[in-house]
């Protein structure tokens, strides 16, 4: 599943599979889940493209720092990429209140209480992916789409499921019905005897409802019961 939600979250970010699991490392270090992280970056996408279009708090900021959000052919440029140039001139400044109001800007309002994260610079970024590579939670394209593909098998594999048991239940239910009433009704009629066989002849035939529909799909129920209720009658004279 992580795997997989590494993989999701890539694409939507617009950046390879590796440099999110290194940014997921990076974040965890700092206390952020991968959902925290996912909502940071898109506040920081959000922010670049105010930059890049030269409005609001963001394009101050930007341009206070020394930063552009576009590359040379006028492209905005990639969340990892500016995060570590952001990073690397945050962690130059003094803790203070106007540092704070630039990281604001820049980033957005959750990432406060991502500054400790930040005053590690770009370093710090890279040292976090070393240490992600060497613990081995460094996913790959291929692990991440194989892990989306067996979600979406299983995920079909239990719909699979519940048709099957929508279709047991179709199968099975008319014939526990038709043998639950005929028990009720051979009990008030005072044949005792008849409904229990009526009960232990209506789970018998369930396997063959299940595989033909009907024991006997060209015979009815009450004509079914007629002749258990003649047969009866034939043992019991049988016996005077």
């Amino acid at each position: 599943d992580t795997a997989d939600e590494v993989g999701k979250l890539a694409q939507r970010m617009g950046e390879s599979v590796e440099s999110v699991s290194e940014l997921r490392y990076a974040f965890g270090q700092a206390g952020a889940s991968t959902e925290q992280m996912s909502s940071l970056m898109k506040s920081l996408e959000n922010k670049s493209q105010d930059a890049s279009r030269g409005v609001g708090a963001a394009a101050a900021a930007y341009k206070a720092m020394g930063i552009s959000a576009t590359d040379t052919n006028g492209q905005l440029k990639s969340g990892r990429v500016l995060l570590e140039e952001v990073a690397d001139k945050v962690s130059g400044y003094r803790d203070s209140a106007a540092k704070t109001v630039l990281v604001q800007d820049a980033l957005g309002g959750a990432w406060v209480k991502m500054i400790p994260l930040l005053n590690g610079g770009a370093a710090g970024f890279n040292e976090a992916a070393e240490e992600a590579k060497k613990l081995g939670v460094v996913f790959s394209d291929d692990l991440t789409k194989q892990s989306a593909a067996l979600n979406d098998n299983l995920g079909k594999l239990s719909t699979a499921v519940e048709g099957a048991k929508i279709a047991l239940g179709t199968d099975l239910i008319p014939s526990l019905t038709e043998t639950t009433a005929e028990m009720v009704r051979l009990k008030r009629e005072g044949h005792g005897v008849l409904a229990m066989l009526r009960g232990f002849a209506g789970v018998g035939k369930i396997p063959f409802d299940m595989i033909f529909g009907s024991s006997k799909p060209d015979i009815s129920v009450g004509t079914q019961i007629k002749e258990l209720k003649d047969s009866i009658s034939v043992m019991e004279n049988d016996k005077k």
